[in-house]
Parts: structure tokens; C-alpha cells; sequence
């Protein structure tokens, strides 16, 4: 990707704290901003879950996004 998140370009790089970074940079509130990424990401694993066998996607890519999510921090608790 060409843009930053906050502070990095990487996903695996993306973190609590850089949500944190990102709502101050934004003068955001860290809570909506923290609320709201816990949301989506409950979301997305929700729909993926019930959807992902669905998709107009190749299988490869389906089986490339279910191993990469565990890794992604966004999609951990947050």
C-alpha cells in the first residue's frame, strides 16, 4: 500500500496503539475510534464466516484470506 495507517504501511504493524496514534492524530475519540474498529472487525469475522464460501472469489484467495486473518492484529482482540 502506498499510504501509512497511522505511523506504519503494515499490516501486521497495525495495533491498538496505532489506532490509538491515529484517533489523537485525528482528534478523534480513542474510544469511538477503538469502538468502532472492534466492531468491524466482529463484523468481518461474522459475515467471512457465514459468507466466504459464497463470494464471486477464487478458492485460493479465500483460503489465502482465512490463513492471513488470524495474523492480522486488527483482527485480534482489541
Amino acid at each position: 500500500m502506498a499510504l501509512n495507517y497511522s505511523r506504519t504501511k503494515r499490516m501486521t504493524k497495525f495495533s491498538k496503539d496505532e489506532l490509538q496514534h491515529l484517533a489523537a492524530k485525528a482528534r478523534l475519540s480513542e474510544k469511538q475510534v477503538l469502538d468502532t474498529a472492534a466492531e468491524t472487525v466482529d463484523r468481518f469475522k461474522q459475515v467471512w464466516a457465514k459468507e466466504n464460501g459464497n463470494l464471486p472469489m477464487a478458492e485460493d484467495l479465500v483460503r489465502e484470506v482465512d490463513a492471513h486473518l488470524p495474523h492480522v492484529p486488527p483482527c485480534q482482540e482489541l
